[in-house]
């Protein structure tokens, strides 16, 4: 398991993974990673702060991201029924995004930890 970038840098994977610094829905970090995806087949990992804003927001900026029938997926949507001072959280947010935009579904058949969004626009 990685803890930090100094572990990370001992893994044999290291010299195909980017590190960017910043928040995740900060405008410039959004704009350098979509520059990174442009022309490729991208599947959307978030894993951050598990805020319903947040995550609603991360949802919203890397949307467009998701190639067809591929899958954005939300880690620990767990979160807030293991602790419920957390507050609204990851599923509160997916169930908003589904409101918003409905090029994507749940897909309940993978990771039951997690939250998969597919995309499959057609």
């Amino acid at each position: 398991s990685i803890r930090c970038v100094d572990d990370a840098a001992k893994h044999k994977l290291w010299n195909r993974v980017d590190w960017i610094t910043g928040s995740s829905i900060d405008p410039d970090v959004v704009a350098d990673i979509y520059r990174r995806c442009r022309g490729k087949r991208t599947m959307v990992i978030l894993d951050s702060d598990h805020s319903a804003d947040h995550v609603g927001s991360e949802l919203d900026a890397y949307a467009d991201l998701v190639a067809p029938g591929s899958y954005m997926i939300a880690q620990d949507g767990f979160v807030s029924d293991l602790d419920p001072a957390h507050g609204p959280g990851l599923r509160e947010a997916i169930e908003k995004f589904f409101e918003r935009d409905r090029r994507f579904q749940s897909d309940p058949s993978r990771e039951p930890m997690s939250a998969e969004l597919s995309s499959d626009p057609g």
